[in-house]
């Protein structure tokens, strides 16, 4: 371990001895947030729950002895991304939970800068308060939406890997992050070689569509499946230009270079090539696909019936009653 890892993993374990003083049980309770946030402490693992309810879908947990070691199946896949490029110069995360995968990519990846966008602003504290996270010159989080903080990004320092994992806790990711004008931009703001890493819940209710529009969207898209969360992680590439087995000629040297407390090559291994769409079909054939929504008018929304605690049909993530509700 490099001086400089050592003297941040000490940082890390510094940060992390008040929770690890806590008694097990629910650490915070934070029903009035926009996620319901709620932190859980259990044999030594913390946990963080959305819609403040043990029930609910996990959102982040970790090991407080230790730390970098990645529990998530879909967090370690996430890291297959570096395969694109194990030495990136730019990561952007949208979504940050209890912010597992930028504060493990920042450890790992000693030259790179991490930018991360999460719209809320409590998600960010419970994150850095519960989770050793902590900001620095290269670990950026912005309190913003990701898809504008993306757009605004200079074109002059582009992205080699952009993450989606942001979720309204309900089983679906926003539609503004799945949209084929999103993926335009995501190829946009991405390296030549660049990929855009996207969780796909099996359980969202346009995961169909959703999947369709990636496949569209990417001159290449791989697949791995999470069995224990029930869902899928797509690599969108940004070209075409490496196959299957490029990429897996990779894994060693990347699981030599990053010292992951997990092995790489067994996830690896289960990528899958998605078929493109037929060549010269029409669009019926080809299914539709999902486009951005267009603004609606005040009369329009006052005839859209939601419940209460379903998403907000304006696609913030948020939860009706706390939105347009």
């Amino acid at each position: 371990m490099s001086e400089w890892a050592e003297k941040n993993l000490q940082a890390i374990e510094a940060r992390l001895a008040p929770v690890r003083a806590m008694p097990d049980g629910i650490l915070l309770r934070m029903a009035e947030s926009d996620n319901d946030i709620l932190v859980y402490k259990s044999e030594g693992v913390i946990y963080l729950y959305f819609h403040a309810d043990l029930d609910a879908e996990i959102q982040s947990r970790m090991e407080l002895e230790a730390p970098l070691h990645l529990l998530s199946p879909y967090s370690r896949l996430v890291m297959l991304g570096l395969l694109w490029n194990p030495a990136p110069k730019r990561i952007y995360v949208i979504g940050f939970g209890g912010g597992r995968i930028p504060m493990v990519m920042h450890h790992v990846l000693p030259e790179t800068v991490i930018d991360c966008a999460d719209i809320d602003r409590d998600v960010v504290d419970v994150a850095m308060r519960f989770f050793g996270v902590a900001k620095d010159a290269r670990l950026k989080i912005s309190i913003q939406d990701g898809r504008r903080k993306l757009a605004e990004h200079p074109a002059a320092e582009p992205y080699n890997m952009i993450v989606v994992d942001a979720f309204i806790g309900v089983g679906s990711g926003p539609r503004d992050f799945s949209t084929c004008e999103f993926f335009a931009l995501c190829r946009e703001k991405l390296t030549p070689e660049g990929v855009t890493v996207i969780n796909l819940l099996d359980n969202d209710t346009q995961h169909a569509l959703k999947k369709r529009t990636i496949i569209e969207s990417f001159p290449q898209v791989f697949s791995v499946r999470d069995e224990e969360r029930g869902n899928q992680v797509l690599f969108g590439c940004n070209s075409a230009a490496l196959a299957r087995e490029a990429l897996l000629a990779r894994v060693e040297g990347l699981e030599a270079s990053l010292g992951l407390s997990f092995a790489l090559k067994p996830l690896a291994q289960a990528m899958k090539l998605l078929p493109p769409p037929p060549v010269g079909a029409s669009a019926s054939i080809r299914g539709e696909l999902l486009h951005d929504a267009k603004t609606l008018s005040f009369a329009e929304m006052a005839s859209v019936r939601l419940g209460r605690n379903d998403p907000c049909f304006c696609g913030s993530g948020k939860k009706y009653k706390k939105c347009h509700g």
